[in-house]
């Protein structure tokens, strides 16, 4: 695992502990139905049928007003994880009194599960707990959780990907700690292995879990610090990857007044080849260029994409 990302998940146990303070709200699980029209058109797939299990499948999203059998029965499956908290006065004990299915999708009979869960006291400020992912076999019914090792905090769906494999990703981003001052913000990605039938978390380069397209600690830390994120096909080769813009300024490392060092703006391409994950540093300013604005055009509305061009 790399050192950043290693030093940001070792964190996540230290933090925890103060997620009762210092709120700072983010943006909430959407449903399927509720997601952008980008996101909507890509993620469209008719249903599958009937196949053998090492086959490849179509990946769909299960809608709840069309296919309320299938709800329900993860509904009756889930119903232990779904059994909502006892309310407490005690502000140092959490309780989570709605907790609901927030999503299914399915690959032939291999569905997925999402579950979140909300408290209504105030006094804890953000209302959502960390997100639950589960896989679920339709047929038997039965359930398994999709270990992650760490909470995650504000999740929030992208897109599907196809990095590779038959079926596409499902990818998500996850805040380390959902209440502190030194929160980054990871990009994980679910993908399916059709020899088990199941989902489970796709590593990155150097095994690490998730990329982080976000950091706290940079933003008050340096000067300018901007950064944006997309996955699309940016080589043209048929398959998604995920880049990262970033621009920032360091200040100088010495014992004088503070002086800021020329301003650095990097792009990383994420991809794999042949089930090998590849990080490229892009450092042909044309190509950079042209990145951000494939990014800003996946990211209208980001702040950095309203800033003149760096």
């Amino acid at each position: 695992m790399s050192p950043k990302v290693a030093g940001i998940l070792l964190g996540i146990a230290v933090a925890v502990p103060f997620f009762l303070f210092g709120c700072k709200t983010r943006e909430q699980t959407a449903s399927p139905d509720t997601q952008p029209a980008r996101n909507q058109a890509a993620d469209q797939a008719a249903r599958p049928t009937s196949q053998p299990p090492d086959a490849p499948c179509t990946f769909e999203w299960v809608d709840q007003k069309k296919d309320l059998k299938t709800w329900n029965v993860a509904s009756a499956a889930f119903q232990e994880e779904l059994r909502p908290d006892q309310p407490t006065d005690n502000l140092q004990t959490i309780s989570y009194t709605i907790k609901q299915i927030a999503r299914i999708g399915r690959c032939g009979n291999a569905g997925f599960v999402q579950l979140e869960k909300r408290s209504t006291r105030k006094e804890w400020g953000e209302p959502f707990g960390p997100a639950e992912l589960y896989n679920f076999d339709l047929p038997s019914k039965t359930k398994s959780k999709i270990e992650t090792h760490w909470p995650l905090w504000a999740w929030k769906y992208r897109q599907l990907a196809r990095f590779d494999g038959a079926a596409p990703d499902i990818t998500f981003e996850s805040a380390t700690c959902s209440n502190c001052d030194a929160a980054a913000t990871l990009l994980f990605a679910l993908r399916f292995n059709p020899k088990a039938q199941k989902w489970e978390l796709r590593r990155w380069v150097e095994n690490d879990p998730g990329v982080v397209i976000f950091d706290m600690n940079q933003e008050s830390n340096v000067a300018g610090y901007q950064t944006v994120s997309g996955i699309a096909d940016f080589d043209g080769a048929g398959h998604d990857e995920l880049a990262v813009w970033s621009h920032f300024q360091e200040a100088a490392a010495d014992n004088g007044p503070a002086k800021l060092l020329p301003p650095v703006t990097s792009v990383t391409i994420f991809s794999f080849r042949n089930g090998t994950a590849l990080g490229t540093t892009i450092s042909d300013e044309a190509e950079v260029r042209r990145i951000k604005e494939t990014l800003c055009k996946l990211n209208a509305d980001a702040e950095t994409c309203k800033k003149p061009s760096s």
